[in-house]
C-alpha cells in the first residue's frame, strides 16, 4: 500500500542520523533518503519530494547548493535545514535564502516532529490555495481576465502558446479592451514568473529621462546624477519588462530598446561597461481602465446592492492618466471605495482620492507634492514660517480675510490668529477695510 503522507527526502552523509530520522517520522509519510549532494539532487529531481530535511555539511560539499537548486523548482519543496550546534547563525542566512526552518543538532525527536509536521500542513494549505484559485479561474475566465466568450476562450489559448516561449511580444487592440491583463498572464504562465514584472509608462515620462530610467545611469553622468542608478532593464534581470505606451517613445530609444534585445545587454549612461540582461519585452498602445472600472463598477454595485453607477468623463480621465503603482489591486480598492460612498450619485472628479485628482503624469507625482518642494531647499525654520505664510495668507483670502470667521475654520483661537500676523507681518498683505474685525 503506498504512503498517504507527503514525501520527505532525508539528505545527510551520517548513516544513523539518516535512520533515527526516518523512525521519528510518521509512517504515513513516503520517506527517500540520500547521503550525498548528487543524490540529493537526483532524487529531487526523479521523486518532487513536498519536504527537504538538509545537512548543510555533507562529507566536504555544503547543503546550500542543493537549497538554491530547490529554489528553481515550481512548487518548491519545504528545506528543513540541519546544522551543528553553534552554527544556527548559517542555518538562519539558510532561511534568508528561502529555506522554511532549521534545527541544531542534537535535537530532540518530538522537535523534528513538530518541524515536518508543520510544513507539511503549510503545503497542504498552499495545495488548497493553488486548487481555489485554479477553480475560481476555471469560474470566472483565466486568472485577472475576465469572460468565457468564444473570443476570449481563444484569447486565453493564445495565451499559454505565447507563455511557453520567450519571444517579445507586442500586444495591440483597442483602447480598453484589457490589453494590460494579457501582458500579467503572459507573465504569469511563463517560465519567468518567478520573476519580476517591471511595467514602464513611456508616455509618463519626460523625453529627456527616457534612456536613464530604462539603462540607467552613472553618478555624474549628467546634472542631478547624484548616484547610480540601475534601470528597468537591470530592475526586470530574470523576468519580464512591460512598456506601456512603447508608440509614444522616440524613436531613437526605441532603436536603443531593440539592439539591447539583440545583444541582451546595456550600457548605463555615463559608462561604456556592458552589462547583461535577460530580459523579455512585452509592449502595448494604451489603456485598460476603462474595462476594469466597469468591471468593478458592477461588481460591486451587485455586492452591496446599488443600482448602476455613471462614472463622468473627467473622472475617468483622470483615472486613465494615473500610474496606479499598485496596479490592479489599487484600482479596485479605490472603485470599491467609490461605490460605498457615492450611495447612487455619480462618480465625478471631486469624488476621486487626492493621489488621482492631483497626480500629474509628466512628473509622475502629485500636484501637492510639487507645490511642497519650493520648501524643501530651506532650513527648518525658514520653511515652516514660509509655509505658514502662505497658508494663513490662503485662508485669510478664502474667508474675505475676516479673522474671526478665518480662525474659527482652522481651528485655533482669534487671538492666536492675530498674533501670528503679526509675528508673520502679514499686516501689508490685508485690506484693513475689507472686515471690521481686521484690526490686530
Amino acid at each position: 500500500m503506498m504512503p498517504e503522507g507527503p514525501r520527505v527526502l532525508i539528505v545527510d552523509d551520517e548513516r544513523n542520523a539518516r535512520y533515527g530520522m526516518r523512525r521519528a517520522l510518521d509512517e504515513s509519510m513516503d520517506v527517500m533518503e540520500a547521503e550525498t549532494l548528487q543524490e540529493g539532487v537526483r532524487l529531487v529531481d526523479e521523486r518532487h519530494p513536498e519536504i527537504i530535511l538538509l545537512d548543510l555539511n555533507l562529507a566536504g560539499q555544503s547543503g546550500l547548493d542543493l537549497l538554491a537548486h530547490t529554489r528553481e523548482l515550481e512548487p518548491a519543496p519545504l528545506v528543513i535545514i540541519i546544522t551543528a550546534h553553534g552554527n544556527e547563525k548559517v542555518a538562519v542566512d539558510a532561511m534568508k535564502s528561502g529555506a522554511h526552518d532549521y534545527l541544531a543538532k542534537p535535537f530532540e525527536l518530538d522537535e523534528l516532529r513538530l518541524v515536518v509536521r508543520n510544513a507539511a500542513e503549510r503545503n497542504r494549505m498552499q495545495e488548497e490555495i493553488r486548487q481555489l484559485r485554479r477553480r475560481l479561474d476555471e469560474a470566472r475566465g483565466y486568472g485577472s481576465l475576465v469572460g468565457r466568450s468564444q473570443a476570449m476562450e481563444r484569447i486565453y489559448a493564445l495565451i499559454e502558446k505565447v507563455a511557453e516561449t520567450d519571444v517579445s511580444v507586442l500586444i495591440t487592440g483597442e483602447s480598453g479592451s484589457g490589453k494590460e491583463l494579457v501582458a500579467r498572464e503572459i507573465h504569469r504562465h511563463s517560465p519567468r514568473a518567478k520573476g519580476e514584472l517591471v511595467p514602464v509608462n513611456c508616455a509618463a515620462i519626460p523625453e529627456n529621462l527616457i534612456e536613464s530610467e530604462l539603462f540607467g545611469h552613472e553618478k555624474g553622468a549628467f546634472t542631478g546624477a547624484l548616484q547610480r542608478r540601475i534601470g528597468k532593464f537591470e530592475q526586470a534581470r530574470g523576468g519580464t519588462l512591460f512598456l506601456d505606451e512603447i508608440g509614444d517613445m522616440p524613436l531613437g530609444t526605441q532603436a536603443k530598446i531593440l539592439r539591447a534585445l539583440e545583444e541582451r545587454s546595456v550600457q548605463r549612461l555615463g559608462s561604456n561597461q556592458n552589462i547583461d540582461v535577460d530580459v523579455r519585452i512585452i509592449s502595448r498602445r494604451r489603456d485598460d481602465i476603462p474595462l476594469l472600472m466597469q468591471h468593478f463598477l458592477e461588481s460591486f454595485a451587485r455586492r452591496y446592492q446599488r443600482d448602476a453607477i455613471a462614472v463622468s468623463p473627467d473622472a475617468l480621465a483622470l483615472l486613465g492618466r494615473y500610474d496606479f503603482p499598485g496596479n490592479v489591486r489599487q484600482l479596485r480598492n479605490i472603485i470599491e471605495r467609490l461605490v460605498v460612498l457615492s450611495g447612487d450619485r455619480p462618480i465625478g472628479p471631486k469624488e476621486l482620492p487626492d493621489e488621482v485628482r492631483l497626480f500629474d503624469p509628466a512628473t509622475g507625482r502629485s500636484t501637492t507634492e510639487l507645490q511642497l518642494d519650493p520648501f524643501l531647499t530651506l532650513p527648518y525654520r525658514e520653511a515652516r514660517e514660509s509655509f505658514e505664510r502662505h497658508y494663513l495668507l490662503r485662508k485669510l483670502s478664502e474667508h474675505d480675510q475676516n479673522i474671526t470667521h478665518t480662525a474659527a475654520a482652522i481651528g485655533i483661537h482669534r487671538q492666536s490668529l492675530q498674533q501670528k500676523i503679526r509675528d508673520l507681518d502679514l499686516k501689508p498683505f490685508l485690506d484693513a477695510d475689507h472686515a471690521p474685525d481686521n484690526t490686530a
